[in-house]
């Protein structure tokens, strides 16, 4: 009984620390303010590079006399408060509108009909607009005009068609404002909740409406998504506005913008002359609301990120407003689940530390427990074992383990084979997870699983071949010091004995495990023998072979030794020779290798939509197929022809 309650305080106390991280992560995660209907005040630009400071902000306020901006703990009447087309503030939307199969024709034309009715250029708050769609492939079909002519005519076309490929919409319409300074710069995004035709990324999305520093409203038609989380990700960094409802609800939605844009104030004032070295704090007061921000003098402050309030927490401010809030809050949820695995498995799991496992000595009755020596194991905890447990056995039907025991002896890693393959399907679910955490692609995230399957053997390869050419670069060195030790008298025993003592590297520990064999008993011919199996090396090889034959038929193991270590110096001088003269080729080898992915990742920066089609139509992946088995051939041609064999 007592036994068992410890067992359960064991479990209960990380089973504690785990859900106060789950609840330290909800409430950090769910303590960021909701994008759903915008601040009630919003300051979208300061204007610090004349004699006034312009600020333009967002209200639905109509009482002028109630605004006072604070600059510096200084309290400004402003000299004009002027909506945007009274200021001559040109209103500019850009319409993204999901138009894919997924959507439907009937939600396409309601959507249609809806940017007409609200947003059409003159006739509504903005002063001019123009739309892309994303189904099948990001087209701006409307480039942004004051004439609804040209935007009627322009939808008139827009029919149901492809995936969606929201992101690249977003990438397209930020880039459609052009480099006109001055204005609003407003994105409408309609969307039915998904995304997969983009070849950018959220991370490119957020990018571009920073650079042209606009605001992203979201009508969403979908339902609560990954995509509109992600989109909730995209107001939060540019402001804007998010509503959720169906087509039905499309001309209520986007009215609501409509009235958002025409809620836009350039406010106006006079303010003694600011210290170029800092931001300046501002407050601007518009009745019972209140918003704080920052600017720097003398230049222009468009978005959230340049508006960011002056906080007497210098440190801890700008660690909050980075990544690195969130990837820390990623990590302790990860924790806590694992926290919370392991103390379930703990109330499952019999551990060795119960009273009867104490006593099993003195009870008669009971088996003899077979003890395991873990010394040199990586997996420690009883649960932990289990799993490789399990692991091994899966492995050993499918004949696995011989094959990965073999890579890690060259390697020389002090890992059971069990272990390695445990501890290689954990990193391939590690990195699928993170993949999908910090990319969202399921591109990308196919590229990471690919690498994470496919790195872990070639970096072990890797280090065994790299232990292999040091002990190649040993074995003369050490053939002629054995054959020093054979000539002061030793045996051949014996001078294998002391040359292990005096040689260090992989030479020095095969060395010394050979003896340590041949002590237990093994005949120091196998032990040679099974130490050639694990370096892979007929260099090696062939001395243990001139060891065998003298040792049956006798004659001078010394000078025989010396002959061999001459040859094996006289090799390794014609290998350098030949990767001298062969490393032009080589060289040529790899630059015509890299060229062809090179450049296709400059021309993926530089140009996106021109090389996007090679993902996007069916005759680029078929082109892409073909580029890669004939690149592939051609380098394993050119591998080929430069490898001399000696």
């Amino acid at each position: 009984m007592a036994s068992r309650r410890s067992v359960l305080v064991r479990a209960s106390r990380p089973l504690a620390v785990a859900l106060a991280g789950l609840v330290i992560t909800v409430v950090s995660l769910g303590g960021s303010p909701s994008a759903a209907e915008g601040p009630p005040l919003e300051v979208r630009a300061v204007d610090a590079t004349g004699d006034k400071l312009v600020v333009d902000v967002v209200h639905s306020g109509t009482s002028l006399k109630d605004v006072v901006l604070n600059v510096a703990d200084k309290d400004v009447t402003p000299s004009k408060v002027l909506t945007f087309p009274k200021a001559g503030v040109p209103i500019s939307v850009m319409a993204v509108l999901d138009n894919s199969t997924r959507v439907g024709n009937g939600p396409v034309q309601i959507s249609k009909q809806a940017l007409l009715d609200s947003l059409s250029p003159g006739e509504s708050s903005a002063s001019a607009l123009g739309v892309v769609t994303t189904g099948g492939l990001a087209r701006r079909v409307v480039a942004p005009t004051s004439s609804p002519a040209q935007v009627r005519g322009g939808l008139e076309s827009v029919e149901p068609m492809g995936n969606p490929a929201l992101w690249d919409g977003l990438v397209l319409a930020a880039s459609a404002f052009g480099t006109q300074e001055g204005g609003s710069r407003d994105i409408v995004v309609i969307t039915g909740g998904t995304d997969s035709g983009s070849t950018a990324t959220v991370s490119d999305a957020i990018r571009a409406v920073k650079d042209a520093g606009a605001a992203v409203h979201v009508i969403n038609m979908g339902g609560a998504t990954p995509v509109v989380a992600s989109l909730q990700s995209v107001v939060a960094e540019s402001g804007g506005t998010i509503q959720n409802g169906t087509s039905d609800d499309l001309s209520l939605m986007l009215g609501n913008v409509s009235k958002r844009l025409g809620s836009q104030w350039r406010i106006t004032a006079s303010v003694p002359p600011q210290s170029a070295d800092n931001l300046v704090p501002l407050t601007v007061n518009w009745g019972d609301e209140s918003v704080d921000v920052s600017y720097e003098p003398g230049a222009i402050s468009i978005g959230a990120d340049n508006l960011q309030p002056v906080s007497g927490n210098g440190i801890l401010e700008a660690i909050l407003s980075t990544t690195i809030l969130k990837f820390l809050i990623v990590v302790l949820a990860c924790a806590s689940a694992g926290m919370i695995v392991y103390s379930l498995a703990s109330l499952v799991v019999r551990g060795n530390d119960r009273l009867d496992f104490a006593l099993r000595h003195y009870d008669p009755s009971q088996d003899e427990v077979e003890e395991v020596d873990d010394e040199g194991s990586l997996a420690k905890g009883v649960f932990l074992k289990r799993v490789v447990a399990m692991t091994e056995d899966l492995a050993q039907r499918q004949g696995l383990l011989v094959r990965v025991e073999s890579l890690l002896e060259r390697a020389d890693l002090p890992l059971r084979p069990a272990e390695a393959l445990f501890f290689y399907v954990s990193i391939v679910i590690l990195a699928a997870l993170l993949g999908a955490l910090f990319f969202g692609n399921l591109m990308i995230v196919g590229v990471v699983i690919l690498i994470a399957l496919i790195a872990p053997k070639y970096i072990v390869q890797f280090r065994a071949n790299k232990r292999r050419k040091t002990f190649l670069a040993q074995l003369p060195d050490m053939l002629s010091l054995l054959a020093g030790t054979l000539r002061a008298g030793y045996s051949i025993s014996q001078g294998f004995e002391a040359v292990s003592q005096e040689v260090e590297g992989p030479m020095g520990r095969e060395l010394s495990r050979i003896m340590a064999e041949a002590r237990l008993g093994r005949p120091l011919e196998s032990a040679l023998d099974a130490s050639v199996v694990r370096v892979q090396s007929e260099d090696f090889g062939w001395a243990v072979m001139a060891i065998r034959i003298q040792r049956e038929v006798g004659g001078n193991l010394a000078e025989l030794l010396l002959t061999v270590a001459d040859t094996m110096t006289q090799r390794e001088r014609l290998r350098r020779e030949v990767a001298g003269l062969t490393a032009e080729g080589r060289i040529s080898a790899i630059v015509l290798g890299v060229l062809p992915p090179g450049l296709g990742l400059i021309m993926y920066f530089v140009n996106r939509p021109y090389i996007s089609k090679l993902f996007t139509e069916p005759i680029g992946n078929v082109m892409l197929g073909v580029a890669f088995v004939a690149m592939i051939a051609g380098f394993a041609w050119m591998k080929k022809i430069i490898t001399i064999k000696i």
